[in-house]
């Protein structure tokens, strides 16, 4: 079984087998944490949205600011870039800047 110091028992459940990686159902763990933080995207822009026009959202230098946001968001761009790509919000061009971007708005579609 291998050499070991005196008075050291071995573990019963150290196997080969449980160095082996976990079964997969199909969806890698990253994905499932940008769904997540998709999700909590749209209910943080329901939070502190409101309507303009016909259209519900909220301006981006209002979100960036938000202290809840700050907390829960590690990078706010791109959960809204992942939200972009899955139409569940819209925005005008790719990237949004503090400062140079604030008043651009971001319109919740779902």
């Amino acid at each position: 079984m291998g050499w070991r110091p005196r008075g050291v028992k071995r573990h019963r459940s150290f196997t080969p087998l449980s160095l082996a990686p976990a079964p997969t159902t199909g969806t890698p763990a990253s994905a499932m944490n940008v769904e997540k933080e998709v999700d909590q995207l749209v209910t943080e822009i329901r939070r502190i949205g409101a309507q303009q026009g016909d259209k519900f959202g909220v301006s981006f230098g209002t979100l960036f600011d938000d202290e809840r946001c700050q907390d829960i968001f590690e990078a706010i761009m791109g959960t809204l870039r992942a939200a972009k790509r899955q139409k569940k919000i819209e925005y005008p061009g790719q990237l949004l800047l503090k400062g140079t971007h604030d008043t651009v708005f971001i319109e919740l579609l779902v």
